[in-house]
């Protein structure tokens, strides 16, 4: 997909690697411990509202590695400090998958 307008080349290149590298090392262990997609590519159906709640795993990564999973959370290294902890909340409102949000902007 081309870069959408509100994303620099650099911002969208890095989203598509984390999602490559994420599908390629966790994709199955996310399946088989109930990720939905979701879960894992959501953003807000509309990409130009802020909704943190409605992000998946991929879209914080920013370059960062999944360093580990479980059913209701995984964990994202930090190499300067602490490591980040993104939890599956029952609450939390799920978004769209990324292809869909981008997908005016990027075109087929």
């Amino acid at each position: 997909m081309p870069c959408p307008d509100r994303r620099t080349p650099a911002q969208w290149r890095q989203l598509l690697s984390d999602a490559e590298v994420f599908h390629q090392q966790w994709g199955s262990t996310a399946a088989a411990l109930g990720w939905m997609v979701t879960d894992v590519f959501g953003s807000p159906a509309d990409p130009y509202v802020s909704a943190v709640g409605q992000l998946g795993l991929v879209p914080l990564l920013d370059g960062r590695p999944v360093a580990a999973m479980t059913a209701a959370s995984a964990t994202i290294a930090n190499p300067r400090g602490a490591p980040t902890v993104f939890h599956l909340y029952p609450w939390r409102r799920p978004g769209v998958p990324l292809w869909i949000a981008y997908a005016p902007e990027c075109g087929p």
